[in-house]
């Protein structure tokens, strides 16, 4: 049996607030009906016409069963959680066309294939905590920045859309391990990183070991979602260090570095550069501040920085991540270039022993299937109507049996003893 083998729901369209039914995962990623239509989006001369056809296309929520299409109308978790992995943020992966094939060596990706647009990719992994979706996603999102990529930060979202897309050389890996790794999130609210590269940037000579230095630490900052700029004077020193150093070009560096303060402002952050580029004009290359500064943090290490007589460097996955990685090599341009990753063991593991039903639970299920066909419609609740009872039952059911001894479940065996009541209620 394939651990894909799990319902989800599906929409007509990208547009549509409310799914028109359900499907499962596995029936999803080997339909080709629609296969013609994805070719005709990644032949399109331009980017709107393909949006315009995408949106056109049906989608599912690869995490679960939904009433609609936002997080607080979930019925039923799938278990799973999708990464999209673009060329945009990815563009230092040198061989970025083999990605999937490197993915596929990781023992918790179940499904690894082309987006829609053929341009990027999208992998499905099982999570063992579906109660605690962002903290898993946040942890993979650290992960994945160990290995130098990046990933769309917009997955974080339970409810989020995946639409229908086709490879015929798809990954599928139908034993996957679940993913374990789980990572709080940080208690202030960050904005998000909004700056825009200028489109022209004057020439300017520096070292590109320079740089290299400055990416590698930034990187850090990024995958850890690092504060070092909460001091002003320090703030300051490390726009003079970037201004001094790179010219206008260092303005990207400055936004990155500062873009994880809560009180972060584009056009603040514009300004306090434009000084430090008055400030320092015709003075010398120095990073001295930023070096320091990311020293007091413990995010400099010497045998971090890059070598360019060592070409790759060990990177083991952290932040509580169980993800096993088997000889693979991402291959990033400028060095930097992440790992060389972990082989995979030959021994197998042992499956997993299957959690017993209780009995109770047997005996919800007997009930249940008992009940006389058709199942009415019935009001669970004040302003809650159950309006498909056979979908009802089963989502709750399969949860319940998914999740034995998970205490977060519990509402869904309470609401199934009310249905029980209340169709009992019903017939007398």
């Amino acid at each position: 049996m394939s651990i894909l083998d799990t319902s989800v729901s599906w929409f007509k369209s990208y547009h549509d607030p409310a799914p028109a039914g359900e499907t499962t995962l596995l029936r999803w990623l080997t339909g080709s009906k629609l296969k013609d239509q994805v070719q005709q989006i990644r032949e399109s001369p331009d980017k709107a016409t393909a949006d315009k056809l995408k949106a056109l296309l049906p989608a599912i929520t690869p995490s679960g069963i939904f009433t609609r299409r936002t997080d607080k109308d979930l019925i039923a978790h799938s278990c799973f959680i999708c990464l999209d992995i673009d060329l945009k943020g990815n563009e230092r992966i040198r061989n970025y066309h083999e990605l999937k094939d490197q993915l596929s060596n990781i023992q918790q990706v179940a499904y690894c294939g082309l987006s829609v647009s053929g341009k990027g990719y999208f992998a499905l992994i099982p999570i063992a905590y579906p109660e605690k979706y962002l903290q898993h996603f946040l942890a993979l999102e650290a992960t994945f920045a160990q290995l130098g990529i990046r990933l769309d930060e917009k997955c974080k979202n339970l409810s989020r859309l995946r639409g229908y897309s086709w490879d015929p050389d798809a990954y599928f890996n139908h034993h996957a391990e679940p993913f374990t790794g789980l990572l709080e999130p940080q208690t202030c609210k960050l904005k998000p990183y909004l700056y825009q590269k200028p489109s022209f940037q004057p020439a300017v000579s520096y070292q590109s070991s320079d740089a290299d230095k400055v990416e590698a630490l930034l990187q850090k900052i990024e995958s850890g979602k690092v504060d070092i700029t909460d001091d002003y004077n320090y703030w300051f020193a490390m726009a003079c260090n970037f201004a001094a150093t790179f010219g206008e070009q260092g303005r990207d560096f400055f936004h990155r570095l500062s873009g994880f303060h809560q009180e972060y402002s584009q056009p603040t952050c514009d300004r306090k550069f434009d000084d430090a580029l008055k400030k320092t004009v015709g003075g010398n290359s120095d990073l001295g501040a930023f070096i320091n500064r990311c020293k007091d943090f413990g995010l400099y290490q010497v045998s971090d920085m890059p070598n360019r007589l060592i070409p790759t460097q060990v990177c083991q996955p952290t932040i509580g991540s169980k993800i096993e990685n088997p000889s693979s090599q991402v291959d990033i341009e400028p060095i930097p270039d992440p790992a060389i990753i972990k082989p995979r063991t030959p021994a197998k593991r042992p499956a997993p022993p299957i959690a017993e039903i209780p009995s109770y639970i047997k005996e919800i299920e007997e009930r249940l299937n008992n009940l006389n066909r058709p199942l009415p419609q019935i009001s669970l609740f004040q302003g809650e109507t159950i309006v498909d009872p056979e979908k009802f039952i089963k989502s709750h059911l399969a949860s319940i049996k998914n999740n034995i001894s998970n205490r977060t479940f519990e509402p869904f065996t309470i609401r199934l003893n009310s249905y029980l009541a209340m169709e009992n209620k019903s017939i007398l």
